[in-house]
């Protein structure tokens, strides 16, 4: 009885009633949703900035590239291709069967490499059959994938990353759920994908490992001298550039002899 009596005065001191407390117990899980609900929009008004710049970076990049098809010699934007079965013979259990891969890159940072080394975009086109299949890579200044865009089976998915993680994954004009094991496993697999292509792209770029400047000069001057050596010994040279993982080199052929000009060694 004193306990109740002690309430009752504890609430007429502060005051509140008991319908005061009910109603504040009803308020209390609302503030709480609403603070929730406006985390939840700033997230998505960020994610929703990140992606319209994505759609601004991707539109530029489809610019540029098709204005270095129509005037490659003035552009920035260069194409390295891959061609899979380029003779179209028939592949076990497909039949028809090639693929074409296509490389855009640009000049990255001058200061350290004056030839262009920057990957821009990958375009994939794949014949089977009687089906086509496409795939796009969209890179970031910092070669980080910021936009995948597949074609496959009429099926159309757009993935959006920020620092290489999803912020929004599209199949058709559908949100999908970032967290379906789905959609998990094929992030893993674009990313794997992603990582393949660019370890080509940078093989592709070896041969420039020693500078094309230098490897102009070294020509020029194994050509002077042995232009003065064919004037006193009647010889006529051929000349054959090879290279592999171990070097680079002339190989010269006067006449019948062959000689082998070392010009670089990576070990």
């Amino acid at each position: 009885m004193n306990k109740n009596m002690c309430k009752k005065q504890s609430r007429k001191d502060i005051g509140f009633s008991r319908k005061d407390e009910l109603k504040i117990i009803m308020i209390f899980p609302v503030i709480i949703l609403l603070f929730v609900s406006g985390i939840f929009s700033q997230v998505s008004a960020q994610s929703d900035k990140q992606i319209e710049e994505i759609r601004r970076i991707y539109k530029e990049t489809n610019e540029k590239i098709t204005r270095s098809e129509n005037d490659g010699e003035s552009s920035e934007i260069y194409l390295s291709e891959l061609v899979v079965n380029k003779n179209n013979g028939s592949y076990p259990a497909v039949g028809i069967y090639n693929s074409v891969v296509k490389f855009y890159y640009t000049f990255g940072n001058r200061e350290q490499n004056p030839y262009p080394d920057r990957l821009i975009k990958v375009e994939i086109t794949t014949n089977r059959s009687a089906r086509t299949e496409n795939a796009e890579f969209l890179f970031n200044p910092a070669g980080q994938l910021i936009f995948y865009f597949e074609n496959k089976d009429d099926a159309e998915i757009r993935v959006y990353f920020s620092a290489e993680k999803p912020i929004r994954i599209l199949k058709g004009t559908q949100n999908v759920n970032l967290n379906d094991k789905t959609a998990t496993e094929q992030i893993k697999n674009i990313l794997s994908e992603k990582r393949k292509l660019t370890g080509i792209f940078s093989n592709s770029l070896d041969f420039k490992s020693l500078n094309p400047q230098i490897l102009d000069i070294k020509l020029h001057k194994l050509k002077h001298t042995l232009s003065r050596r064919s004037e006193t010994d009647g010889l006529t040279f051929n000349f054959f550039y090879i290279q592999n993982k171990s070097f680079q080199a002339f190989l010269i052929r006067p006449h019948f002899l062959l000689q082998l000009v070392l010009l670089h060694s990576f070990k």
